[in-house]
């Protein structure tokens, strides 16, 4: 198959697909492997099924957005208007494509894997498996609020009182604290805790740990919602219900610990 620039029927629906992935492409340049294949989906659902069937008997069979995604990713192209991203990289155990010609820019690749996690979020069911949490734990929710980016969740208990930002990754927490700084929003009396769900490999939360330090009153959890599961990352929550909640209380202790320990390190000798 190549870039002919036939004028084939199937050719209009074909370069609308290729025009608004290109357009969309050269807003983002950096892509995730995830994102790509579903704005190729989304780009080919748009047609009708008649359409879908013609353009794929013409292609010579094969599915569409495996076609597509080929002739983006590789150097076989369905159209002189195809866009080029063939150029792969790995970022924190996530595959990106970037076209070939653009000078590659870390600010780039980090809005991309923000936009991937948001793509992935499952902040509805992390907000079910921290509500049974908390309640197991003797706390009353009283306010669960769903944002664009965002859950935001108001838990206390006797004279205790806990602010919960329910946030997509862990890469997203420098961002979105300096939003709440700005807004004035980390309300005094009230400990803040950032729960990120977990992620396919270590490697964004090992980097986090290393460079971005955060005030002693705020914590960070982790939920994983295949298990139902809530565990610390940074932080002591100074409550024994909620560490006897967590899903193994000994390795919390010892999260805590080490936690502890950093705070007490130079940044130099870490």
């Amino acid at each position: 198959m190549s870039g002919s620039g036939r004028k084939e029927p199937w050719n209009a629906p074909l370069l609308q697909i290729l025009n608004n992935l290109s357009a969309y492409i050269s807003e983002h340049k950096v892509l995730s492997e995830e994102e790509l294949w579903f704005v190729i989906n989304k780009e080919v659902e748009k047609l009708s099924g008649d359409a879908r069937v013609e353009l794929e008997t013409a292609l010579e069979g094969g599915s569409l957005p495996e076609l597509i995604f080929q002739s983006i990713t590789t150097h076989e192209k369905l159209s002189v208007f195809s866009p080029d991203l063939h150029v792969k990289l790995n970022y924190q155990g996530e595959i990106f494509y970037c076209p070939p010609s653009h000078r590659f820019m870390h600010e780039e690749i980090e809005k991309a894997f923000l936009r991937l996690a948001f793509l992935r979020a499952p902040l509805d069911e992390m907000c079910e498996v921290l509500s049974d949490f908390l309640e197991r734990a003797g706390y009353n929710v009283s306010e669960i609020e769903r944002k664009d980016t965002h859950v935001e969740m108001s838990a206390e208990k006797r004279y205790t009182y806990l602010k919960l930002f329910l946030l997509p990754t862990v890469n997203y927490i420098p961002t979105f604290l300096g939003e709440l700084k700005e807004q004035e929003r980390l309300e005094e009396g009230k400990r803040t805790v950032l729960v990120v769900p977990t992620e396919r490999t270590p490697l964004p939360f090992i980097r986090f740990f290393r460079e971005f330090p955060l005030d002693e009153d705020i914590l960070v959890w982790v939920t994983d919602v295949q298990r139902g599961a809530v565990n610390p990352f940074i932080g002591n929550p100074e409550d024994e219900d909620i560490e006897s909640c967590f899903e193994n209380p000994d390795r919390a202790r010892h999260a805590v610990g080490i936690w502890m320990r950093k705070m007490q390190i130079p940044d130099e000798e870490f």
